[in-house]
């Protein structure tokens, strides 16, 4: 006998899935608006996310932890392996790694200097807009099951809530506070 439906089984897919993304996909507005509300702790987490894929990619015996902890020195190496992934793309990136490199250093730095100028480290993150802006542009010509994430999870909008309230408090305090 025949057995026609009820008690079939299943047809197996041999649809090979889709990998994710070379690089960790994020939309440039979340990027920016994440590591101006996180005081540029996100931008540390986005880098350690993109070591960790190039580390499984690559299979280098690399720290993807440590590469994200002393961000400031890796981002040149980042940044050059995201411009080389472009280039063999044949996308044009339209910037330089060592440049961005340096700048997203000394950015780090300023943190250091004296109220009010610290408020320039806030802008920490701005080199790495270019890049994340590239990624999206790589991400793109890739096939992958992975969005673009530019939604806010809910830890998302907690710690832009909470990082809120401390860079107001942090300006406040620089700006219209008095010192004794």
């Amino acid at each position: 006998m025949l057995d026609t439906g009820a008690n079939a089984p299943a047809p197996v897919s041999l649809a090979v899935p889709l990998p994710e993304h070379s690089f960790f996909p994020v939309s440039t507005a979340k990027f920016v608006a994440m590591s101006i509300f996180t005081f540029g702790i996100y931008p540390i987490y986005w880098s350690y996310k993109n070591w960790q894929r190039i580390k499984a990619r690559s299979r280098e015996d690399i720290s993807p932890f440590w590469r994200a902890f002393f961000a400031p020195f890796f981002g040149f190496a980042l940044f050059e392996r995201v411009h080389e992934a472009a280039e063999r793309k044949r996308l044009a990136p339209g910037w330089s790694s060592g440049f961005l490199g340096v700048l997203f250093f000394l950015l780090n730095i300023t943190w250091r200097l004296p109220d009010p100028w610290w408020t320039i480290s806030l802008l920490a993150f701005a080199p790495m807009v270019p890049v994340v802006r590239t990624i999206e542009q790589l991400h793109a010509s890739e096939p992958s099951a992975e969005g673009l994430n530019s939604r806010y999870t809910g830890a998302n909008i907690a710690a832009m809530i909470i990082g809120g309230i401390l860079l107001l408090l942090a300006l406040v305090g620089t700006f219209f506070m008095e010192p004794e």
